[in-house]
């Protein structure tokens, strides 16, 4: 939240550096900057919480008045019909200027960015450490995303969803339900991978004191990718029991994997793994 002590003065020779060009259409750490801009301005307009934050009441507020020498304009006023009407805009050379529409722009990364709870999938007994937030920073810290990325926060969402439960399927079996282990397992994996997976359980069921193995924790971290390509990685941690014949937990233990997933068909497939 931005309040006063966040804004320069004259004093502040920062207010006269010459403010850079900003492309479009604009990054998602320029959109969460202009919607802070702009919830400035409202909390300033607002009686009750000007007077909690001792905000001074604007009705503009600009990037390079918080220091950042970008030219970006957040602005919130009220027309006659009480109707908020909200406008940044991006000034890319001193002769012409660009509108930035906040509606629109908020519209169209909402359908980048934003994901729906129900388009999650959690197979069955797994686990899933996927949650949404109100902001991109929220939602990168919920989820334990990196901060820059060239994907989309809805891509990465979606990648690291497959990436759980690959590992998942692939620490844990039923071995009274054989051909369903298997199948999930390589429900989740690009087709040249899918003998690589199927021979892991070639011995399902050979030991019959063992009757499954069952997931108890979940954990994943996006990595950073070094290379200028299309893979997103993913670093998953589960913690399982071991259950024997009798319907006790037997043994217990934890399993860590480094999972890169590609975009193939329009989904997201984990096209090789190893563990770490």
């Amino acid at each position: 939240m931005i309040t006063m002590k966040d804004i320069i003065d004259d004093h502040n020779e920062k207010i006269r550096e010459v403010s850079k060009e900003v492309a479009l259409p604009i990054t998602n750490e320029e959109r969460e900057l202009l919607l802070q801009m702009h919830e400035f301005l409202v909390n300033s307009q607002d009686p009750e919480t000007s007077e909690k934050y001792d905000l001074r009441p604007a009705v503009g507020i600009a990037a390079i008045q918080l220091g950042i020498p970008k030219r970006m304009t957040a602005i919130h006023v009220l027309d006659f019909d009480e109707d908020v009407l909200k406008a940044a805009r991006s000034y890319s050379n001193e002769e012409s200027e660009s509108i930035y529409d906040l509606d629109k722009e908020l519209d169209k990364s909402d359908k980048e960015n934003n994901f729906m709870e129900e388009d999650i999938v959690v197979e069955k007994g797994f686990k899933s450490t996927i949650s949404n937030g109100s902001s991109d920073e929220e939602i990168k810290k919920n989820n334990n995303l990196l901060n820059e990325s060239k994907f989309s926060l809805k891509e990465r969402i979606k990648a690291k969803n497959v990436a759980e439960n690959f590992v998942q399927a692939i620490e844990s079996f039923d071995i009274e339900k054989p051909k369903e282990t298997v199948e999930l397992a390589v429900k989740y994996v690009a087709d040249e991978l899918k003998p690589e997976v199927e021979a892991l359980y070639m011995y399902l069921g050979k030991n019959q004191d063992i009757k499954k193995k069952v997931i108890e924790e979940v954990q994943s971290y996006e990595k950073e990718n070094e290379y200028e390509n299309d893979y997103i990685l993913f670093d998953v941690y589960v913690k399982w029991n071991v259950v024997d014949q009798y319907d006790q937990v037997a043994n217990s233990g934890r399993s860590s994997y480094e999972v890169k997933l590609l975009k193939i068909n329009d989904k997201y497939k984990v096209v090789s793994y190893r563990v770490i």
